[in-house]
């Protein structure tokens, strides 16, 4: 039997005290249409950690969630563990752990063919995990173009299967040569933005490490402020 906290939305689930937030509404709204969600934040910042936090509320609500790993740092044993604190019956959890398809991805060739294989496949949830930090060792002139097409075609696939496609990016700090100045720079941002629905930040609290601010900045909606999550919750 799930607990009955599970019947309040998402972060609300997982998060004490933190409200709903627009990530939240996004996700778990009856109403089914297709979302490319894109979540970003420094190394660290919670959005692996994120990601296993949606597997294991969409397994337990019997959805079907394509995990696309790019770093290897899937860890089912992370997720039972969310499931197993969030159900009174423990040995449910590997049950619900069958809802959650995993795929290794070793370069963009084998990405490029499972692409093509979720459109042939219906999932609930797709999320991509450090995906697209593999485009930087593309030595490409066109790298960039390959990052639009492939934004676009996730949009698409958003829209005709009527799903939620979840990927992660990557927010790299730079110190300028006086290293007084730091500037935040967001992997292929003017490419992805073209197609992205919605883009949330992650980032973490410099007093407390556990502590991480999730923002939605696209498109902006001054009714859904940054909120602030304890990973260590989670």
């Amino acid at each position: 039997m799930i607990k009955k906290i599970f019947k309040c939305r998402f972060w609300t689930l997982i998060i004490s005290k933190t409200g709903i937030t627009y990530l939240d509404k996004l996700l778990y709204n009856e109403t089914k249409t297709g979302t490319l969600i894109e979540i970003a934040g420094k190394r660290g910042s919670g959005k692996t950690q994120i990601s296993f936090s949606i597997c294991a509320i969409n397994s337990i609500n019997n959805k079907k969630t394509l995990y696309i790993d790019g770093s290897g740092n899937f860890r089912p044993e992370r997720i039972k563990t969310m499931i197993d604190n969030n159900i009174e019956n423990k040995e449910k959890s590997n049950l619900y752990l069958k809802n959650i398809a995993y795929q290794r991805i070793y370069n963009l060739n084998n990405f490029t063919k499972l692409i093509k294989k979720i459109e042939a496949i219906y999932f609930d949830f797709i999320i991509l995990d450090d995906i697209i930090p593999m485009f930087l060792y593309q030595f490409k002139d066109n790298t960039r173009l390959e990052i639009r097409k492939l934004i676009r075609d996730l949009s698409l696939i958003t829209l005709s299967k009527k799903t939620i496609i979840i990927f992660t990016n990557i927010i790299i700090e730079k110190t300028n040569t006086d290293k007084k100045n730091h500037q935040l720079r967001e992997l292929f941002f003017h490419d992805i933005i073209r197609y992205v629905h919605y883009k949330f930040y992650l980032n973490k609290d410099v007093n407390n490490e556990k502590i991480t601010e999730l923002k939605l900045v696209q498109p902006h909606n001054k009714h859904f402020p940054k909120v602030f999550i304890n990973l260590s919750e989670l």
